[in-house]
């Protein structure tokens, strides 16, 4: 790969998805096969994030024994040969079997005991219960949000017209909304949005709580005004500006 490939690469990498279902190359070529996918992958993309990706652990009401099982067995095999993936993904496609927030929560746990990020890959709730599917994307999120080994979420989709099951959507045909679109709209923008107005002390200092990522700051004094982009990440973040 030159150089100017390698400015291309992305920030994760998905090396390998099902492979408890889809045995076919794996099957033949013997479980190696999968530590030299992660091999090869991270000798051509040294500075991104590889991750495994599987279905139905979290989904079924979380009867889900047998999967966490194989899925954990992959883990540790890949790890013991030195190509442990740096992200367990997990898939979320719900039916109206959704999966309680305590046992998401247990599960959740159970793979943070790898000391890996866990991201939700592909989440979707397929029913005709709107508000039912409301409740249950406010819960299964803020499930997800809460827990410290996540750092991910991605939705399979958003809208009627080109969602692969159009119930599962979050905005109608018409663009118009719908009672999940809107629960994940009060979470993301409204809830966990931190959007704070302050006064600093007599020593030009000021603190503040917020909830982690990117932040614009915008600080005014004897009439100028300047701004900076900021991440807060752990454990804190200061930011100094001179006038």
């Amino acid at each position: 790969m030159t150089d100017a490939t390698r400015q291309f690469n992305f920030a994760e990498y998905d090396v390998c998805n099902e492979l408890r279902d889809l045995k076919e190359v794996h099957g033949l070529l013997g479980k190696n096969a999968v530590v030299e996918w992660f091999k090869v992958a991270r000798e051509h993309a040294p500075n991104s994030r590889m991750a495994i990706n599987e279905n139905t652990i979290l989904t079924r009401g979380g009867v889900t024994q047998a999967e966490q099982d194989t899925y954990a067995e992959w883990i540790h095999y890949l790890i013991d040969q030195g190509q442990g993936p740096d992200v367990i993904g997990m898939q979320g496609h719900f039916s109206e079997a959704v999966t309680g927030p305590e046992t998401v929560l247990r599960i959740l746990d159970r793979f943070a005991t790898f000391g890996k990020a866990i991201q939700i890959t592909e989440f979707d709730l397929v029913t005709r219960d709107e508000h039912g599917q409301a409740r249950y994307t406010r819960d299964f999120i803020t499930a997800v949000f809460s827990h410290p080994a996540t750092d991910a979420f991605t939705m399979w989709g958003f809208w009627e017209g080109r969602m692969w099951q159009p119930l599962g959507a979050m905005i109608r045909k018409d663009w118009t909304l719908k009672p999940n679109g809107q629960a994940f709209m009060d979470l993301v923008l409204k809830e966990w949005w931190t959007d704070v107005t302050t006064t600093t002390g007599p020593d030009g200092s000021c603190a503040m709580r917020g909830f982690l990522g990117d932040y614009k700051i915008t600080v005014t004094f004897g009439g100028k005004e300047k701004s900076a982009m900021v991440k807060l990440a752990k454990p804190a973040t200061t930011t100094a500006f001179v006038f």
